[in-house]
């Protein structure tokens, strides 16, 4: 899971991202993305470790995906959930490669990537369907 975690890092430092990984926060506080700054904040303490990839690449989905603008825009409106939403279903897409390195077709899970990354089971389809395109 570390390997995991250190390889999106390293993908978010070519994205000329910074990232703050630390233990200073209480186990339940969430970690988040600054769109102005282009940084994300991990909290190293997450009461669910498995989930820290799933985390990570959700905080990083937002940098790729918003602009300063949209984050004002979106914290006064119902944007929100449209952003959190795609950073849902590209946090899925950075996590697959990971999940299906050295896997033939019949060998890939969906319920086994999921619990593997601790992804919500609101987000079942969204797996399916980016398990299915990865082969």
């Amino acid at each position: 899971m570390q390997e995991i975690i250190n390889n999106l890092f390293c993908y978010a430092q070519k994205c000329h991202f910074r990232v703050v990984y630390t233990s200073a926060l209480k186990c339940h506080t969430q970690s988040f993305a600054d769109i102005e700054s282009r940084a994300i904040v991990i909290n190293s303490n997450w009461h669910r470790p498995n989930q820290l990839p799933f985390v990570i690449a959700h905080e990083i989905s937002h940098l790729l995906q918003c602009s300063s603008g949209d984050a004002k825009l979106s914290a006064t409106t119902l944007l929100n959930t449209r952003y959190e939403r795609e950073a849902n279903y590209q946090a899925i897409d950075l996590l697959v490669p990971f999940y299906v390195n050295d896997k033939e077709q019949d060998q890939v899970n969906l319920y086994e990537f999921m619990n593997l990354f601790e992804i919500p089971n609101f987000l079942e389809d969204v797996c399916y369907k980016a398990l299915i395109s990865s082969f």
